[in-house]
């Protein structure tokens, strides 16, 4: 605990600019030696000392001891309705920043976080047949001779966790990175195709992210802005038809959506399975009963290793 603790203090501070002496004044300690013994976990952080730093950095104290906060960097890329106000998508942020945390806490203890994907070489001086060939190449290289629904291969082939809602069906799709992962979440109740355009969309928007700064959502208009909604759609489009064309997408049947994914929910049932997170903590933090949690994970073949 004091490990975690002291890694949480740390971010923090940074992230503030802060120095270990100007936090060692906050906590009205002599020196900033005591600082990084805290931050390394070598010295617990006292109650009171966890107090004053949530007051003063204005997180609630759970912030320093639940490992499924997450302080990491997120950013995100909403296509959404114009119906839909700031306040609306802050709120789905917020819910989607919570399972991305407990996703990857607990993908990190069992080892199967996915490892980070390059980026591709298209900004805003390409053109639309360079976004073509990019996607061409893509489609071949990646094509592993099995055919599977899109979201596997953009999970299996390109390190993304896909995770399917039905949470606000105005919201088409999110892309979000943090330092370490990338994830799509997507709209289940879309039509097929437009399912697999989002998420094509989506896998574009993480690999052109610095090359191509999204603005926090669609909504947002600008002559950049639109370039490269065009660059992405044109991506999609040829991305898809090279998959179709070389036979790598399973339509052998319909395609029904399942919540999340099995990508997503398999550390969960690992952990649960493991004695490592109790089954209402994993509930909790994907805003789920535990029925429903079982149901999920039966759904996607993962055995719930729990009674109700």
């Amino acid at each position: 605990m004091n490990a975690l603790i002291g890694t949480r203090l740390y971010h923090l501070r940074t992230d503030r600019g802060m120095s270990q002496a100007a936090v060692a004044s906050i906590l009205g300690l002599k020196d900033r030696q005591s600082v990084q013994a805290m931050e390394s976990g070598a010295r617990a952080v006292k109650a009171e000392e966890l107090l004053k730093l949530s007051e003063f950095f204005g997180v609630p104290m759970d912030f320093f001891a639940d490992p499924f906060q997450l302080v990491q960097k997120a950013d995100f890329f909403c296509r959404c309705h114009e119906t839909v106000d700031e306040s609306e998508l802050s709120a789905f942020r917020d819910t989607f920043r919570a399972w991305i945390g407990a996703f990857r806490a607990l993908a990190l203890d069992t080892g199967t976080l996915p490892a980070l994907l390059g980026r591709i070489g298209i900004d805003m001086r390409s053109s639309f047949e360079e976004a073509d060939s990019v996607a061409t190449r893509l489609a071949r290289q990646r094509n592993s001779g099995q055919a599977l629904v899109l979201s596997e291969i953009v999970e299996n082939e390109f390190s993304t966790v896909v995770i399917m809602t039905n949470r606000d069906t105005r919201i088409s799709s999110v892309a979000c990175r943090t330092p370490d992962m990338y994830a799509v979440v997507l709209n289940a109740a879309l039509p097929p195709d437009e399912l697999d355009r989002e998420l094509v969309h989506g896998l574009f928007r993480l690999l052109t992210w610095d090359s191509l700064p999204p603005s926090a959502n669609t909504v947002s208009s600008g002559r950049r802005q639109e370039k490269a909604e065009r660059l992405a759609a044109r991506f999609s489009e040829t991305f898809l038809g090279e998959l179709r064309k070389a036979g790598a997408l399973d339509n052998s049947v319909p395609f029904r959506p399942r919540l999340f994914s099995k990508r997503f929910l398999a550390p969960f049932a690992a952990a649960i399975a493991d004695g490592k997170v109790s089954v209402r903590k994993a509930a909790g933090a994907l805003g789920v009963t535990i029925d429903e949690l079982k149901a999920m994970l039966a759904s996607h073949g993962l055995e719930a290793a729990f009674d109700l």
